[in-house]
């Protein structure tokens, strides 16, 4: 082969990048450096491998969809310049509302990122973690919606993943309320929270601006107002967060599919934080609306979400068997979950306080006596049934504290004297109950012993749980306390007990502690105090009350009294 033939370079010049003579059979260089030459046999083709091609048409229709996304982020945040909006996913779906954190049981977060309104607002970094860790050793399991290690770890994100910041707001509030700060920080805290959310709601075309956090955020702002004994506002802003919930479709996380099943922890957690701030609404519906006399907002047929799992599986993110919702009335499977059981004793609750609702003193009841008592009755075994079938970890173990089996019980033993003290004036003051007066009297004697036995009951938790624990904060067991507290007044006005008269005086005196923190506490303390100056008890001298609070009954605070109207001292 001449060179004339050879027209192309050999290999080592050419990976050296450098003239080849193309000289057969050893271009002068390889001679010179005493190298191997060799020749191609053929010119080789130079055009790029297919995948490298489709790789290359991926990355840029993944980076003109980051830029339109961009655009589109820009516009909004110079549209919301006026209520500085830090939530920068806008996207209707409802999969990752806490940036995308995926540490799991880091309770540690040292390094949260303040965002700048934050910081302006005197809010450093250390603030923001200290009042948010509050909150979560304090009170969030009151409202178990939300998961720890997720928000923990999202505060370590830029400022553009975190939470929103009404959401942030609101959490610092109930955080700072539980580590008694000063009133006007925390009311401070709690008006940010509620602009930034007002700020933030659907309008005409920014729907897609409001997800998961937003109704978390909406449903913790009417747990702060109700802790304030602002009850009007709680209501609106209740209403708020369940509407946006169902807006969002939580009402329907039915049946899980083999992607949820075989979905990995992280993704169980989103969707277990979703079903979890479903239910938390729907039985702060049920609960509100029992205690207000206001029709419900959440009609049961409409719901298909799967029940929570248990806490453990919540927090680790495990695989476990959501029950489909069932009849809430049958207690047939509670699991271990104390959200579920939370839920069931709920609606078992409204619907002894609907079951009581028209009956006042002094006001003859026209209703069918046959139904009364058939709805009585069914209700009273439901709550029986219920107390059998409660998990191991809703049980109260003495010594042993545990505050959710506190909140599980108190509310289950004041739904019990709510519907026997509903039985015991029915028969007082029913003008078509044809039964005799023996009969009368035995269904009395027994209403009235369910009623005592009840009050021990939550009388003995509170001794468990003490005064001074921020489980008694919740103004649903503030008012079972003082149902409680009526039920010794009322005894010792039938039987002059000297214990029952100590026993509401120690009632008196927890609403009293509980109350130098807790504005319900105080105005039902007040009532207390004056319902024991009707019947004779002497108060003690060292129990200061403010005469300054409106009562919890009356309208100035948006409160039906129908359901605990039948007291006998008004």
């Amino acid at each position: 082969m001449s060179q004339q033939q050879m027209r192309l370079s050999c290999f080592a010049c050419k990976a050296k990048k450098q003239r080849c003579d193309r000289v057969f059979p050893s271009c002068s260089r390889c001679l010179r450096t005493d190298t191997e030459c060799d020749f191609p046999r053929s010119r080789r083709s130079q055009v790029a491998r297919p995948m490298k091609v489709q790789e290359l048409q991926s990355k840029l229709v993944k980076l003109e969809d980051e830029i339109a996304s961009l655009k589109t982020n820009n516009q909004v945040s110079d549209k919301n310049v006026s209520s500085d909006p830090q939530q920068t996913d806008h996207s209707p779906k409802i999969i990752s509302e806490h940036g995308p954190a995926t540490v799991l049981h880091s309770h540690s977060a040292s390094t949260v990122v303040a965002s700048p309104i934050l910081t302006n607002h005197g809010l450093t970094s250390d603030v923001v973690l200290e009042l948010t860790k509050a909150y979560f050793d304090s009170l969030a399991y009151a409202a178990p919606m939300i998961h720890e290690d997720r928000y923990l770890a999202s505060l370590s994100q830029p400022p553009a993943h975190q939470p929103p910041l009404c959401l942030q707001y609101v959490v610092m509030a109930l955080g700072a309320y539980a580590s008694s700060c000063s009133p006007e920080f925390v009311e401070s805290l709690y008006q940010n929270a509620k602009a930034h959310a007002t700020s933030e709601d659907p309008d005409g075309d920014e729907h897609d601006l409001v997800t998961l956090s937003h109704t978390q955020c909406w449903s913790l702002i009417a747990n702060f107002e109700a802790l304030h004994m602002m009850f009007t506002q709680a209501l609106t802003s209740l209403c708020r967060g369940i509407r946006i919930a169902q807006a969002l479709g939580l009402h329907q996380l039915g049946e899980e599919s083999e992607g949820a099943i075989l979905a990995s922890a992280q993704e169980r957690i989103i969707l277990e934080e979703q079903r979890r701030t479903w239910w938390f609404l729907f039985l702060s519906d049920r609960l509100v609306c029992g205690t207000t006399g206001l029709p419900l907002c959440i009609n049961q047929e409409d719901v298909t979400a799967l029940l929570p799992t248990s806490e453990k599986a919540f927090a680790d993110g495990h695989s476990e068997f959501a029950s489909p919702l069932k009849p809430l009335h049958s207690f047939t499977t509670l699991g271990s979950s104390i959200l579920t059981v939370r839920v069931f004793i709920a609606n078992l609750f409204h619907r002894v306080l609907n079951h009581t609702s028209c009956i006042s003193p002094g006001i003859h009841i026209k209703r069918d006596q046959h139904e009364f008592w058939d709805r009585h009755c069914r209700l009273d075994n439901e709550l029986s049934l219920c107390i059998i079938k409660l998990p191991e970890n809703a049980r109260i173990g003495n010594p042993i504290y545990n505050r959710d089996a506190v909140i599980v019980n108190t509310e289950l033993q004041a739904a019990i004297i709510s519907l026997h003290r509903g039985a015991i004036w029915n028969l007082r003051f029913s003008e078509r109950n044809s039964c005799g007066e023996e009969i009368k009297r035995q269904q009395a004697h027994h209403s009235q012993e369910r009623v005592m036995n009840s009050a021990q009951e939550i009388a003995h938790i509170l001794r468990i749980a003490g005064a001074y624990s921020t489980t008694f904060m919740n103004p649903i067991l503030i008012f079972s306390v003082y149902l409680a507290a009526l039920a010794f007044i009322e005894d010792f006005l039938d039987t002059q007990k000297e214990q029952s008269q100590d026993t509401a005086l120690m009632f008196l005196s927890a609403l009293v502690t509980i109350g130098v923190r807790n504005v319900v506490a105080r105005s039902l303390a007040k009532q207390v105090a004056k319902d024991m100056s009707h019947v004779g008890i002497e108060l003690p001298p060292d129990i200061a009350l403010q005469s300054d609070l409106p009562s919890l009954f009356s309208a100035e605070v948006g409160v039906a009294a129908a359901n605990v109207s039948f007291r006998c001292f008004i």
